[in-house]
């Protein structure tokens, strides 16, 4: 079943867009995304005032400047699993296996 969107463009009964239907035809440029865009638009000078900006922010409490600084640099941090609980209520490690195709 086909069903009109709020937009008058059509969408199938689960409520995905048909191929070649959008509400949004023209869409963002392929090829182009935000970093390109800052690669393009952004000097080093630029960039310099920014990263000055996001220290001071951060040495002055801000948190989020803080945790955007180390993301950048040392990576996200991984979110702690918890384990699953033996009788006696300890925590135990969840096994996993990683499956990788590089050595």
């Amino acid at each position: 079943m086909v069903e009109a969107s709020d937009h008058g463009v059509a969408r199938a009964a689960d409520g995905k867009w048909l191929p070649g239907q959008s509400p949004n035809p023209g869409g963002r440029p392929k090829g182009i995304s935000l970093a390109s865009v800052l690669v393009d638009e952004l000097s080093v000078r630029d960039a310099r005032k920014i990263i000055r900006a996001m220290f001071k922010r951060a040495k002055a409490g801000d948190v989020r400047a803080f945790e955007a600084l180390i993301e950048r640099t040392d990576g996200k941090v991984p979110t702690r699993i918890a384990g699953i609980l033996d009788d006696e209520g300890a925590e135990q490690p969840i096994p996993l296996r990683i499956i990788s195709d590089k050595p």
